[in-house]
């Protein structure tokens, strides 16, 4: 199970990293990872000064935040109080919507409450999981749940519709089925021989 995850990220790696048809227009996974962390790169330089905006907003309001669905709203005014630092006089003008990390996005917008909270929610299915009678028929989902917070990181994930549904899916379907000895398919009645 965890070999065959493992062999599928490196087959991946290796398709997005390499010259082959299936990697038309050239894309790089271990520069453009690299290049996350390089400030010199404005997309990487945006996210910075989103991240470090949004650690102001959550020292500002620490406890409950500035209400969901602000963090854009309330960008441009803690956007001016950062330009005035020196380091930061240089960096571009923009328009942020949301800070590109859900951690810092959830802790800003719904303080400290609210990022306990998710974590707790997080923390409980992986607690599940993990003393469920059957974990090893968890790993599916499980590994949906850790690829959309692996995104959130950098993006914004579930702030969008389909893949922010989509972790809530996953966390129900885990936490409806962390119980369930048998673990049967989706889907399937279950009937035991002899009731059918």
């Amino acid at each position: 199970g965890a070999a065959l995850a493992l062999a599928g990220v490196m087959a991946v790696a290796v398709v997005f990293s390499t010259d082959n048809p299936f990697n038309r227009r050239g894309s790089r996974l271990i520069q453009r990872t690299a290049a996350i962390f390089d400030l010199k790169e404005r997309s990487a330089s945006d996210r910075w000064f989103q991240w470090v905006t949004a650690t102001l907003m959550i020292r500002a309001h620490p406890v409950l935040g500035v209400g969901p669905g602000n963090f854009g709203s309330e960008f441009f005014g803690y956007q001016k109080q950062l330009r005035s630092e020196r380091r930061y006089a240089e960096a571009f003008y923009m328009d942020a919507g949301h800070s590109h990390n859900e951690i810092l996005e959830i802790a800003a917008e719904s303080g400290i409450a609210g990022l306990g909270a998710f974590l707790l929610i997080l923390g409980t299915a992986g607690w599940r999981v993990r003393f469920s009678p059957a974990p090893a028929r968890m790993v599916g989902l499980a590994a949906g749940i850790v690829g959309l917070l692996a995104h959130s990181l950098t993006m914004f994930p579930l702030r969008l519709p389909a893949s922010g549904m989509l972790l809530w899916v996953f966390l129900g379907l885990l936490m409806a089925r962390a119980d369930d000895p048998v673990a049967r398919p989706l889907g399937r009645e279950y009937h035991p021989k002899g009731l059918a």
